[in-house]
């Protein structure tokens, strides 16, 4: 009886541990420069055009952003920096969760 228990405790184990894996990485940004919609817009279209990502939230107010990136992809740093900068804003912290 104890074998067989834990036996199937050992089984299920893999399966709980997979279940705890996160489905993507979120990356948190802040940004200064914005002043209206249309900024955020800005930053919002050219993030879309990243393979790596699934969605992507910015807040022009706050300057906060959140990109949510696709199961098993990540987009780099140097990336993120790049489309920040040529939209004329500035890059102040980059925090991956």
């Amino acid at each position: 009886m104890i074998k067989a228990l834990i036996l199937s405790l050992l089984l299920l184990m893999p399966i709980t541990a997979c279940s705890t894996t996160p489905s993507s990485d979120v990356v948190y940004l802040k940004i200064e420069g914005m002043t209206c919609e249309p900024c955020a817009d800005t930053l919002i279209k050219k993030f879309s055009k990243e393979d790596t990502l699934e969605s992507t939230s910015i807040d022009w107010e706050t300057g906060e952003g959140m990109l949510v990136q696709k199961n098993g992809q990540r987009i780099k740093d140097v990336q993120i920096e790049k489309i920040v900068d040529w939209s004329g804003f500035e890059l102040i912290s980059i925090e991956r969760k």
